[in-house]
């Protein structure tokens, strides 16, 4: 394939997936920041929003788990909580999280484990969950716009990654 047959290909997928796109655009409760964030986050909220619009969920749960991490290590500064579940706990203790956050940074994390670390047994088990029983497989989970699918997942995560950042970092006025 040469350029120009790339470029085509890109024009076709573009016409074809962009109503699909303006629907998962759709789905993001809009979030503005009222002060600046620290280093990277900004960077991987965006980042993590436009791989959900464009149908990456894997990838915005990726980033999402990554966003978080910036944002308790932003806001619990103790050396002693070195791992996620430590910061969570802290979170909780200092007053900083709800029980609803540290249950979805929880969910999140285990997700994220599973993504990273290829648990595919744990994959299974998520897909038998949450898909039909004739579609219960890791495959299918993985298949963006699926009900049940890794979709949903992801757009929990953004949304969990996106309600920390206005939640520490304030949202600015209209």
């Amino acid at each position: 394939m040469d350029a120009q047959a790339y470029r085509d290909k890109l024009t076709k997928w573009d016409q074809e997936s962009r109503e699909e796109r303006v629907l998962r655009w759709q789905q993001i409760k809009p979030a503005s920041y009222g002060s600046l964030l620290p280093d990277l986050l900004w960077e991987y909220i965006v980042e993590a929003v436009n791989m959900y619009i464009r149908g990456h969920p894997t990838g915005t749960v990726l980033l999402c788990a990554a966003a978080i991490e910036i944002i308790l290590a932003d806001q619990i500064k103790a050396k002693s909580a070195n791992t996620i579940s430590k910061k969570i706990r802290r979170g909780r203790e200092l007053g900083l999280l709800e029980e609803d956050e540290a249950t979805r940074i929880d969910e999140l994390w285990k997700l994220r484990n599973e993504l990273i670390h290829a648990h595919a047994g744990q994959l299974k088990e998520r897909a038998m969950k949450l898909l039909p029983a004739e579609w219960a497989s890791p495959s299918l989970y993985f298949l963006a716009g699926l009900p049940g699918s890794i979709d949903a997942d992801a757009l929990k995560c953004l949304q969990t990654a996106r309600d920390l950042a206005v939640k520490f970092y304030g949202e600015k006025e209209q």
